[in-house]
C-alpha cells in the first residue's frame, strides 16, 4: 500500500486491517491495489483487488466491503425495512457511499419517487464509482437519485421535508463519542431523524460488529448504543 501511494497502481501483497471496533486483526491477500490515498472525510482510503473476495473497499484499516460479498450487506440492509414500509414515495439514504444501498432501493422502481441520497464525502463516492463498480450508471443517472455531498447533521437542519424511509448506511459506530451529542448514533442525531420521518415511516440503520458473548457492552457494544440512544429519540 505504501509502494501504491509513492507510484501510482502498484503491485500490493496483503493488507492488514485494525478496525477499532473490532477484538481480531484480519490480514487479506491482495494481487493489486486499484487506489491509495486520503479524501475530506478519511485519513486514508485503500482500494484493491482480493483474488477471493475481488475488489475490497478499506477506511481508516477498515473494510468496509467486497465485490464478491457486498450484496449479501446491502439487500439486507434495504429489503426488510422496504417490506416493513407503507410508502417508499420518499427515500432518504444517509452514507451508502459505494451506491450498492441506492441500488437496491431503485429495485421498488413502481413506488419510489424520490432519493435524497446524502454522503459527506464526493471524491469517495466518485472513487467507488470508478474503481468497485456496485452500482451501474443507470443507478447514478437515475432522475429520482438526488445526491447531496453534505453532513447529514446539516442537512437535516436546512429542511422540512420528511421521509417514508430513512436507511443509515454509515461507518461502525465510534463507541469513544458515547455522550457526545454531536456525534452520529447519539441520542440527539436520532431525535433529529425521528422528526423528517413521516407518521408511518420507518428507519434502519447498521449497528456495527455483534460478537458472542453474554457482556452486551463487551460483545456488542454499537448495537447497545444505538439501542438506548433510539429508544431516548422516543423509537419504539
Amino acid at each position: 500500500v505504501d509502494d501504491a501511494r509513492k507510484n501510482g497502481i502498484e503491485t500490493a501483497k496483503c493488507y492488514k486491517e485494525t478496525a477499532c471496533s473490532a477484538d481480531t486483526q484480519s490480514i487479506y491477500t491482495l494481487t493489486s491495489c486499484l487506489w491509495a490515498g486520503a479524501t475530506p472525510s478519511c485519513s486514508e482510503v485503500v482500494i484493491a483487488e482480493s483474488p477471493t473476495y475481488g475488489r475490497m473497499l478499506f477506511l481508516d484499516h477498515e473494510i468496509q466491503s467486497s465485490e464478491h460479498d457486498e450484496a449479501i450487506y446491502h439487500e439486507h440492509l434495504v429489503h426488510p425495512v422496504m417490506a416493513a414500509a407503507r410508502s417508499h414515495a420518499r427515500i432518504l439514504i444517509v452514507g451508502g457511499g459505494e451506491g450498492a444501498t441506492a441500488r437496491e432501493v431503485l429495485k421498488y422502481d413502481r413506488t419510489v419517487l424520490h432519493i435524497d441520497w446524502v454522503d459527506i464525502d464526493r471524491p469517495l463516492v466518485d472513487l467507488c464509482r470508478r474503481y468497485l463498480g456496485y452500482a451501474s450508471d443507470a443507478v447514478y443517472n437515475d432522475s429520482r437519485l438526488h445526491y447531496t455531498a453534505a453532513d447529514i447533521r446539516e442537512f437535516l437542519a436546512a429542511t422540512d421535508l420528511r421521509y417514508d424511509v430513512i436507511i443509515l448506511d454509515l461507518p461502525d459506530p465510534d463507541i469513544e463519542d458515547v455522550g457526545n451529542a454531536a456525534a452520529l448514533y447519539s441520542n440527539e442525531f436520532f431525535c433529529s431523524l425521528r422528526e423528517h420521518l413521516t407518521p408511518d415511516g420507518v428507519l434502519v440503520t447498521h449497528t456495527g460488529p455483534v460478537g458472542p458473548g453474554a457482556d452486551a457492552h463487551t460483545h456488542r457494544a454499537g448495537l447497545t448504543w444505538i439501542q438506548r440512544a433510539t429508544r431516548k429519540a422516543g423509537f419504539s
